[in-house]
């Protein structure tokens, strides 16, 4: 199952949040393992109408992107278990400097919403309950306060730089409007986690 994104207008900003759906982890498309190889598992049926199992499915997740012709255009980072993704679409001209870039913020493991505020988006100096955005979903579901995970910037950005300041940091990210783009957030944990002494 994809996780999906929304697109909500927050004191005139625009911000993306993203669904936490559940993965689906079957290798088959019948819910039971099966293998194209001598792997032990019982092998695959190739056309998917015979009795054997359905073909190996891929695993994992996917987003597909909202906006006409958006991609993505450069690597994705990943940063303190979230993948720092960047997506492009383009104005008028592909050639041009115009269109729109979104930097998003995503739970690497599950393409999902990371679960917490990742930006400040109140301009407080603080990443906190205050940078969650209040959702009202259309029908009977109650609101809910979402993090958002994207925000979109003018022309096309590329992979940010990082400058951490304690427990903030802020991302600097150029454009081709002439201009660099800059985000604060909250700072991953860093220092040694892992370390092994030898003896002489």
């Amino acid at each position: 199952m994809p996780q999906t994104i929304a697109e909500w207008i927050v004191n005139g900003k625009q911000y993306r949040t993203m669904s936490s759906n559940t993965l689906d982890w079957d290798t088959s498309t019948m819910g039971v393992d099966c293998g194209d190889y001598d792997n032990g598992l019982p092998a695959c049926d190739p056309n998917g109408v015979g009795t054997k199992p359905d073909p190996v499915k891929n695993v994992g997740w996917y987003v597909p992107l909202p906006t006409t012709g958006e991609r993505v255009v450069s690597d994705v980072l990943i940063r303190a278990k979230n993948a720092i993704v960047l997506s492009y679409a383009p104005g008028g001209s592909l050639c041009g400097s115009g269109g729109l870039s979104w930097l998003m913020e995503i739970n690497s493991c599950s393409g999902g919403s990371p679960g917490s505020a990742q930006f400040d988006i109140d301009d407080d100096g603080d990443v906190d309950a205050d940078d969650m955005i209040l959702i009202d979903p259309p029908g009977p579901e109650p609101p809910e306060w979402d993090p958002p995970i994207g925000m979109p910037f003018d022309g096309q950005v590329q992979v940010p730089a990082f400058l951490i300041n304690g427990k903030m940091e802020k991302k600097y990210l150029s454009s081709s409007k002439a201009k660099i783009e800059t985000l604060s957030e909250k700072a991953p944990r860093l220092g040694i986690i892992y370390w092994r002494m030898f003896r002489e």
